[in-house]
């Protein structure tokens, strides 16, 4: 399991708003710099099953898009990461704000760590419909978070979650393949 705030109360998790597009660039900037309180810089993404030009297809796109999080090793972001976090470019602000940082509560924090069990990439969950028409989560990132569903679109093989990140209610497309229904298989079901 990764070491994550809600795991290990000495670390913890900071949001950074940056520039929508430019997360891996600001990344790949902010790992060239000696950090004494961040151990690491996470860009949460999903592979999407797109269908472009008849033909099914694997996109990457954000999971969060305009977000990277920071893992503090030591508890509190330093004064001094703070100032160099700041000047980095793409950088746009901590949330709640750059007068008021905060690491994220413990309810965002669970939701950024669901992800992170599956590495900082959430690929396709695998899942079948039951007798009763609903979808069964057998494996993946999906599996557990049934009850936060809120729509399915089988064409596209996509699930809509409602999960609250950042204080709102924010609504998360990601993508299941489908299985054949296996017997005696484990995972919840979720009425759509």
């Amino acid at each position: 399991m990764n070491g994550i705030c809600c795991i290990f109360f000495t670390m913890s998790i900071y949001a950074l708003q940056i520039v929508t597009g430019k997360e891996n660039s600001f990344i790949k900037r902010a790992s060239d710099l000696d950090f004494k309180s961040v151990g690491r810089f996470l860009f949460l993404q999903k592979r999407m099953n797109i269908r472009r030009a008849g033909k099914n297809l694997l996109e990457l796109s954000p999971l969060f898009p305009g977000y990277v999080f920071a893992e503090t090793s030591g508890g509190a972001l330093s004064d001094e990461d703070f100032i160099r976090i700041k000047r980095l470019p793409d950088f746009l602000r901590f949330l709640p704000s750059n007068e008021r940082i905060e690491s994220l509560s413990k309810q965002d924090c669970a939701v950024v760590e669901n992800f992170l069990r599956f590495g900082t990439i959430a690929e396709p969950s695998l899942a079948y419909f039951d007798e009763n028409d609903r979808i069964v989560i057998t494996e993946g990132p999906l599996q557990g978070l049934e009850g936060s569903i809120v729509s399915v679109d089988r064409r596209k093989r996509r699930v809509k979650l409602s999960v609250e990140m950042f204080g709102t209610q924010t609504f998360i497309n990601l993508s299941y393949n489908l299985i054949e229904k296996q017997t005696g298989g484990s995972g919840g079901a979720c009425g759509r």
